[in-house]
C-alpha cells in the first residue's frame, strides 16, 4: 500500500404526478422540510418552488407488498425526476431532484429517516457521483484522474475538500463508495508514464486526510485490443467486478479475461491472488493492458458482476460477453450474451456451484437468503439495436437451487431491488417500466405495475416514482 498523504423502520415512496404548468416567478427559495413517522401527512405540502413544474414529485409511505401509497399522504413538491440512495446503516436517504425546465440544475434532500427530518437541502449546478455517508453527509465524488472528493456536512449548503492530496495519475472507472464513517474508495486505473498503464485501489481516510493506493498489477481494465470493421474501430473492453467488505475491511476483484481474484486487505493494502477451480468460460482473451481509450465504434469484450454474501464467505459472480460478428456481404454485428453464475467460496477459492442459465447480472437479498439473477441476448448492428431479455432467475442460497423463474417485464436493463425485510423482490429497469413483485418466500409474482419512471429501494426506505392516475 503506498500512502500518498495524510431506529425506526420506515417503509417510503416517491410518486410523481402530473400538475398544471404554473406562472410563477422564476426564483426559486429553499425551505427545510418534516416528516413524522406517526403522521399520515408524511411532509408538507412544499418545500421549493419551481418555475413552469409540469411534475410533482412527493414522498409517501407504501404498502411493501403492493407498493402502494398509504392513504392520507400528500406529497412534497420537488421537481420532474428523482433518483437517490441510502447511507449504507440504512439511516439517511438522499433525494436527487433534476428539474426539467432547469437541466444544469439539481436539488439534493437528505432525509432521516428515524425521525422524518430533512437535515440537508441544497440547490446548486448540476451534480454527478453523489453518495450519503453514515454521518448524513454528502460526498461528491469525480470519475475525472486525479481529483478525490468534497464533502457537504448535514446542515450546510457548501461543499469542501476531504484530501490534501490524490493521486495525480489515478482515474476511477466505477463510482465512488462509501465504506464507513471514515472512509471511501475508488476502484480504477493509474499511469505514471504514457506507456504504462496499472489497476488499482484508492481508500481515502477523511478522519486523517490520508489516501492509500494499492496497485494491482495483475487486474486488466479498459481496451485492451481493436478490430477493424472498415468504417469503425470496435475496441475490446475488459470490465471487472469490485466487491467492497468493510465489515472485515476487504476488497475483491473479480478479473473479467481470467478466472482470478484479487483480494486486498484495505487496513494494511496487502495484495493476494487467487485462482478459480472449475471456471473455464473465458478463454484467448487478451490479458495486457493498453490506455484506456474512446470507442469509436461499437465495443466488444467482457464484463463481470458480482454480490458478496452477509457472512464474507461466498461470492456470487455473473458476466456477460461480446464478439464482432463478421458477415459475408461484408457487414458485421455486435452479439452480448450471459455466460451464467459461479458461486466462489473465500475461504478455499473453489468453485462451489455453477448455474448454468442465461444469467449474467445478480443481485442480493439483504438477508443473503435469495439471488435474482438477470440476462439478456443483444445484437447491435450500424444501424439497429435488438434485445432479447432472458428472464429472472431466483437461487435458493440455502439449497443452491434455482426456486423459480420470472418473465422479466418490459424492455431491458434490469434494476432488481427488494423490501427492508428481503420478503419481495421488485424486477424494473432503471429508466421505468413494468414493476413485477415477487414474493420470495413461495417464489409467486404478485402483480405487475405500470409506471413510467424508476423504483429504488434503500435499506428501511424506498422511494418509487410513477405517475399517480387521476
Amino acid at each position: 500500500m503506498i500512502k500518498l498523504s495524510a431506529a425506526a423502520s420506515l417503509f417510503l415512496a416517491v410518486m410523481a404526478c402530473a400538475a398544471p404548468v404554473s406562472q410563477e416567478s422564476s426564483a426559486e427559495t429553499t425551505t427545510s422540510t418534516h416528516l413524522s413517522p406517526t403522521t399520515t401527512q408524511p411532509f408538507s405540502t412544499s418545500s421549493t418552488s419551481i418555475p413552469e413544474r409540469t411534475h410533482v414529485v412527493g414522498l409517501y409511505r407504501v404498502d411493501p407488498a403492493t407498493l402502494q401509497p398509504i392513504p392520507g399522504s400528500e406529497p412534497v413538491t420537488s421537481g420532474d425526476w428523482i433518483s437517490g440512495r441510502s447511507s449504507n446503516n440504512g439511516r439517511w436517504l438522499m433525494l436527487n431532484v433534476w428539474i426539467d425546465t432547469e437541466p444544469d440544475t439539481d436539488i439534493v434532500r437528505v432525509v432521516d429517516v428515524s425521525t422524518g427530518h430533512v437535515v440537508t437541502d441544497w440547490q446548486g449546478p448540476l451534480l454527478h457521483d453523489l453518495v450519503v455517508g453514515d454521518d448524513g453527509s454528502v460526498y461528491r465524488g469525480t470519475q475525472t484522474c486525479g481529483q478525490g472528493a468534497s464533502r457537504m456536512a448535514p446542515g450546510t449548503d457548501r461543499f469542501s475538500a476531504v484530501f490534501d492530496s490524490f493521486p495525480a495519475e489515478f482515474c476511477p472507472v466505477a463510482p465512488m463508495t462509501p465504506l464507513d464513517r471514515d472512509r471511501l474508495g475508488w476502484f480504477g486505473w493509474i499511469s505514471e508514464n504514457p506507456d504504462e498503464y496499472q489497476a488499482g485501489i484508492v481508500i481515502g481516510d477523511m478522519s486523517d486526510g490520508s489516501v492509500a493506493l494499492t496497485l494491482l498489477p495483475s487486474v486488466t481494465v479498459g481496451s485492451v485490443g481493436e478490430q477493424d470493421l472498415g468504417d469503425w474501430v470496435a475496441l475490446e473492453l475488459i470490465e471487472p467486478a469490485v466487491v467492497w467488505d468493510s465489515e472485515r475491511d476487504r476488497a475483491y476483484v473479480i478479473h473479467a479475461d481470467q478466472p482470478q481474484v484479487s483480494l486486498v486487505d484495505l487496513t494494511t493494502g496487502d495484495l493476494s491472488e487467487h485462482s478459480l477451480e472449475k471456471q473455464t468460460w473465458v478463454d484467448g482473451l487478451l490479458t495486457w493492458l493498453m490506455p484506456p481509450a474512446q470507442a469509436k465504434g461499437p465495443s466488444f469484450g467482457v464484463k463481470k458482476y458480482a454480490a458478496l454474501s452477509p457472512s464474507g464467505d461466498v461470492l456470487y459472480t455473473g458476466g456477460e460477453q461480446s464478439e464482432v460478428v463478421t458477415v459475408e456481404d461484408g457487414t458485421w454485428r455486435v452479439e452480448t450474451f450471459p455466460r451464467g453464475i459461479d458461486v466462489i467460496s473465500t475461504d478455499t477459492w473453489e468453485v462451489l456451484t455453477r448455474f448454468e442459465i442465461p444469467a449474467s447480472q445478480l443481485t442480493l437479498s439483504p438477508d443473503g437468503k435469495h439471488l435474482v439473477t438477470t440476462g439478456v441476448e443483444v445484437v447491435d448492428t450500424l444501424s439497429s439495436s435488438g434485445t432479447n431479455p432472458t428472464g429472472a432467475f431466483i437461487i435458493g442460497t440455502d439449497t443452491m437451487e434455482v426456486v423459480a423463474e420470472v418473465d422479466y417485464p418490459g424492455e431491458w436493463h434490469p434494476d432488481v431491488q427488494f423490501s427492508a425485510d428481503s420478503r419481495y423482490a421488485y424486477l424494473t429497469h432503471f429508466w421505468g417500466g413494468k414493476i413485477a413483485i415477487v414474493d420470495l418466500e413461495n417464489g409467486r409474482t404478485l402483480d405487475q405495475l405500470t409506471g413510467s419512471e424508476r423504483l429504488t429501494v434503500f435499506g428501511e426506505a424506498a422511494m418509487l416514482s410513477t405517475p399517480i392516475r387521476p
